[in-house]
Formats: structure tokens, C-alpha cells, sequence
């Protein structure tokens, strides 16, 4: 980690957050912190801070770590959440994954603070590639699909059964049909029955 990673920490108790800080430092992370004891405090962290990743209670006075959850949620989905508690059953832990909770450590064993932090940074970065790749995909298909619509050659997509995916308008001033009556139906129900094996040929060599 070459960037000072910035880690908001969510607690009442400060000899707990020493401990945390305790741990961070003994595994030589470079960080830099901002602490928020209380529901205000959180809110305006997350909105000044720009955390990286956010460590959160369970149970604190009138907030818990479900509240900070559901509202790291709400608009900052992307940031890593873990809880890190004094006690938690698996009950609860179960449903802190369920309701978005990256990880969870018990402070009792606050050796798996770090592993856990970099396991939940480094998921952070495959959905982030993902975003971009999935993103690239649909400009790719936007384009793709803008230029097909636009020309007087029908242009299909096909799935590997040989059903049509997409089809272009120009499907109908050259086939007769709208390209909805064409989605989903099979490119073999609109062939001569003499070409179906060579077009079946055909189609399993490009597969």
C-alpha cells in the first residue's frame, strides 16, 4: 500500500479504538484515521472523510453497527464495511454479512483485523474491475446496437442455440418482419429446409 490508506473508525469506547490503532500500526499499515463516536459524527466522516474502508462497533449508546451499515449503503456502497466487535454470535454475524457487512472480527481476536482489511480491499479492487469492465461492455453494446439500427444491412445476435438475441429494424423492409417476431425465435425457422444442415454446418465451425 503505497497511498496512506484512509480508515474511518467507528466507536464509542477509546481504549478500543487504541486497540485497533494498536493493531493497525504493529502490522506497519500506512494509514490515516478519522473517528466518530456517535450517529452525527459518522454522517459527517463519511461525507468529509473519503474513507477507503470503514470499521464499525456492533453495539454502541442509541446507534448500532447495522444502523452505520445501512447508511454507508445508502450512498457510499463502494467502501469496504467491517464490523469489529467485542462479542457477536453467529447468529448475528450471519445476518451482518446478509445485511452488506464485508467481514466481522472479534476484538478478542484482533490478530484477523489486518488479513480481514486486506482481503476486504482487495474484493473492493475486483468489483471495481468489474464496474469498468461491465461498463466498457455496455458503451461497447450502446455503439454497437446505434450503428446496427442505423444502416440498410440487417445485423442479428445470436445466442450458441441459434436464437435470435437482437436484430436490427432493417429486418423488416428485408424479411417482413418486425425484429420483436424475430427475438427469441431460432435463425433455422426462417430457412429453406435444403440449406438447415449446411447453415447448422456453418453455424458449429464459427462456434
Amino acid at each position: 500500500m503505497t497511498n496512506r490508506l484512509r480508515i474511518l473508525i467507528v466507536e464509542d469506547i477509546e481504549q478500543d479504538v487504541e486497540l485497533i490503532l494498536y493493531q493497525l500500526r504493529k502490522e506497519e499499515i500506512n494509514f490515516v484515521h478519522s473517528h466518530a463516536k456517535n450517529k452525527s459524527e459518522y454522517i459527517k466522516s463519511l461525507n468529509s472523510f473519503n474513507a477507503d474502508i470503514i470499521l464499525s462497533d456492533y453495539n454502541m449508546p442509541s446507534f448500532t453497527g447495522i444502523d452505520a451499515l445501512q447508511i454507508a449503503k445508502e450512498n457510499f456502497s463502494e467502501i469496504p464495511f467491517i464490523i469489529v466487535t467485542g462479542s457477536i454470535n453467529e447468529e448475528i454475524a450471519v445476518d451482518c454479512i446478509k445485511q452488506g457487512a464485508w467481514d466481522y472480527v472479534i476484538k478478542e481476536h484482533i490478530v484477523r483485523l489486518v488479513p480481514a482489511l486486506k482481503n476486504a480491499l482487495k474484493l473492493k479492487d475486483q468489483k471495481l474491475e468489474k464496474h469498468k469492465a461491465q461498463s466498457k461492455l455496455i458503451k461497447s453494446e450502446l455503439k454497437y446496437r446505434l450503428i446496427a439500427c442505423n444502416i440498410n444491412d440487417m445485423i442479428s445476435k445470436h445466442n450458441l442455440e441459434g436464437e435470435f438475441e437482437f436484430v436490427s429494424p432493417s429486418s423488416y423492409n428485408l424479411l417482413g418482419y418486425e425484429p420483436n417476431e424475430l427475438t427469441g425465435r431460432s435463425i433455422y425457422d426462417f430457412s429453406h429446409p435444403d440449406d438447415i444442415e449446411i447453415i447448422k454446418a456453418n453455424h458449429s465451425q464459427i462456434i
